[in-house]
């Protein structure tokens, strides 16, 4: 029986683990299910309950970062035989946050370019309190023609990894396709006085 993990009557805190046996999409599909859930609960799950992959899916990204950085060959037996191991290791996480079409006109991530500094931040506060689409990724956030070749050659899956090339050709030479973006981004403050910090 399918448990999607954004089920809030769900209670996965009793789980010890959570192994997703498929694609990078299907774990990807997890995370969102737990960034979905009120914000105590995120944080108790995601300290508590140790999380594995069985590379099964298309390209199997993670799966394989995993097996490279243990020093083992690719294949869905050395994934489970890694995970039997117990060995486990700490993952980055990135949250990314989307603002909403109507808000985007005029404005990068919620800050306006000829804000003061300090109002920046607050407007970013407010903007992050509001109707805010949050992603959560643990390899990398694809955009463009990246993006089009992953999600628009599903309809090649059964070519298993040659769809992508197929399709980098279809959208990147025989049918391309043009991409206009914007990318902002707030500087990370450092505090000069600190010795281990470099201004």
């Amino acid at each position: 029986e399918m448990e999607n993990a954004d089920d809030e009557s769900r209670d996965i805190s009793t789980y010890q683990a959570i192994i997703a046996m498929g694609g990078d999409g299907i774990l990807n599909e997890i995370m969102q299910g737990i960034r979905s859930r009120p914000q105590h609960d995120q944080e108790q799950i995601l300290s508590s309950i140790k999380f594995g992959i069985v590379g099964c899916g298309t390209s199997n990204g993670l799966a394989k970062s995993i097996l490279h950085w243990s020093g083992e060959e690719y294949g869905a037996l050395e994934s489970i035989f890694q995970i039997c191991k117990g060995v486990v290791a700490t993952l980055d996480i990135a949250t990314y946050a989307l603002l909403p079409k109507h808000e985007k006109k005029g404005v990068v991530n919620g800050v306006n370019n000829d804000e003061s500094d300090t109002l920046a931040v607050q407007k970013m506060r407010q903007t992050q309190q509001s109707n805010v689409k949050y992603i959560t990724s643990f390899l990398s956030f694809s955009w463009g023609l990246i993006a089009d070749c992953d999600l628009e050659s599903e309809c090649l899956r059964i070519l298993g990894t040659l769809r992508s090339d197929i399709w980098a050709v279809y959208r990147g030479v025989l049918f391309p396709r043009r991409y206009r973006a914007r990318f902002s981004y707030l500087p990370h403050r450092v505090d000069c006085n600190n010795g281990d910090e470099v201004c």
